[in-house]
């Protein structure tokens, strides 16, 4: 069995290659099958229902494969106990895969999610992506830490605690009347970054305060803990009081550190500190403390952990990290199923491009492609095809018309390929490239000019519309009804 053909899935049917081997060669992977259709077509239940046939020991009418001379022929019970499947979804749901040790789960949420999460997987993918990138465990924090919790409970306690005296007259100086003045000549806007500049100044002013009276490793680790701790806190300057109070900054007059912050910050700082004490070639870089983590083993541990330690790779961009921790969950699947024997996978993939900003849909065929082919060689993996389902016009631009299908009935599929997204938005995916809402206002624009009751505000509403054939329709049309 070199690789399979066509599936018969209840009353549909998914050619995966095409009879007459046309772009045989197309994709570096065996090959690559595109569903599209509309919410509640069918989509993932098709998905699964693949899943499902594939998994069953026996058949004889469901999987078509590659023949010796070229044909296709039936899929035997030999055949079938050779063949495995891997389904992945980004959708925050779990679905029921049949239980067998041909299925794999390599879903977030899925039966073998937590086996997915694998450091060197990882790693592995980011190379094959050509991404330098390390796991790095870091602790810092932020400006807003002094702008939203120190300095907002210094103005509380000002008149009330014996200060600093430095930190007394940066407050002295504090422009409180900015915040409530009359806006005069300046805008909402200009009135929110001048005063978020204020804030910014202050901030600053009392952060080298700081760095003064307490120990620079020390402030570090405590405003970090801090800060994460105010992330699940509805009284922030409460907070920041404690803090204050904590360290001998301010002199208590009968206001006592409540117990639970006591404690938890205490315990949060000693295990932060612990932690960094372990660790070799530490970088300290303004208000942060990173290291690299090089085990898995290491990386568990700070999973474990109640720390202010955040653990994340570096270099990259939250669409690069989803698309790599998407890919090294598939690659982890596969070499699953490799290990047990299995050499010829089917992937199936529903809507892997969900949440990705538009630049990452666009790269995402490529780099899978690309990510699978280096897989299937290293894996030693005979047979490696795949079927995704996706809503994105730009991913349906990667694939020519022999390898979509399309479930939505009313649809009569146009061809795709390297296709203007609005022709592939309407063609093949029954939708219009504006949106609804616009739609509606611009329909009530043309009515209004056609009744002859423009608002004042129309002409700049029609100098917005971004499509120049709709915005130069409508000036044709203004221009009939009022100058004639």
């Amino acid at each position: 069995m070199a690789f399979v053909k066509m599936i018969s899935a209840d009353d549909r049917s998914l050619q995966l290659v095409p009879d007459d081997r046309r772009f045989a060669k197309f994709f570096d992977i065996d090959s690559c099958h595109l569903i599209l259709g509309k919410n509640g077509s069918g989509k993932t239940e098709l998905l699964m229902r693949v899943a499902t046939i594939v998994a069953q020991q026996r058949g004889d009418v469901d999987i078509f494969v590659e023949g010796e001379d070229g044909g296709a022929r039936l899929m035997t019970t030999a055949d079938r106990r050779k063949l495995g499947v891997l389904f992945y979804t980004g959708l925050p749901y779990r679905r029921k895969l049949p239980s067998s040790s041909r299925v794999v789960d390599a879903s977030l949420n899925g039966r073998d999610g937590s086996l997915m999460q694998n450091l060197q997987a990882f790693k592995s993918v980011s190379e094959k992506l050509g991404v330098k990138t390390d796991l790095r465990g870091s602790v810092g924090f932020t400006s807003s830490v002094f702008s939203n919790i120190i300095l907002p409970s210094l103005q509380m306690v000002r008149d009330r605690y014996e200060l600093d005296p430095e930190i007394r007259a940066i407050l002295d100086v504090w422009p409180t009347g900015v915040f409530s003045e009359k806006l005069g000549d300046e805008s909402l806007l200009e009135r929110g970054y001048r005063m978020q500049s204020i804030r910014g100044e202050y901030s600053e002013k009392i952060r080298r305060a700081f760095q003064k009276l307490r120990p620079e490793s020390s402030l570090l680790i405590e405003l970090a803990v801090l800060e994460q701790m105010a992330m699940n806190s509805r009284g922030k300057a409460d907070l920041g009081h404690d803090y204050l109070v904590y360290c001998g900054l301010l002199k208590n007059q009968g206001r006592f550190i409540s117990k639970s912050f006591d404690k938890e910050f205490e315990k949060k700082v000693q295990i932060t500190e612990g932690h960094l004490q372990r660790q070799k070639n530490v970088t300290r870089k303004n208000s942060e403390i990173s290291f690299r983590i090089h085990t898995q083993a290491a990386m568990d541990e700070l999973t474990r952990l109640d720390t202010a330690i955040r653990v994340e790779w570096s270099h990259l961009s939250s669409g690069m990290r989803a698309m790599i921790d998407q890919f090294s969950r598939i690659s982890s699947g596969i070499e699953r199923l490799s290990d047990r024997g299995i050499k010829k996978i089917l992937v199936l993939i529903d809507e892997g491009d969900a949440f990705l900003h538009l630049e990452w849909q666009r790269r995402y065929v490529d780099l899978l492609n690309k990510t699978l082919s280096k897989l299937k060689q290293e894996a030693k993996i005979t047979s490696l095809q795949v079927i995704l389902t996706t809503h994105s016009p730009v991913i349906a631009t990667d694939f020519p018309s022999s390898f979509v299908t399309n479930l939505d009935k009313a649809v009569h599929p146009e061809k795709t390929f390297a296709a203007p997204l609005d022709d592939v938005t309407l063609g093949s995916f029954g939708s219009s490239s504006i949106g609804t809402f616009a739609a509606h206002k611009i329909n009530d624009l043309h009515q209004r000019i056609l009744d002859g009751e423009v608002h004042e505000d129309d002409a700049e509403l029609l100098e917005e519309i971004g499509d120049i054939v709709i915005r130069n329709a409508l000036r044709r049309v203004k221009s009939n009804r009022y100058d004639h």
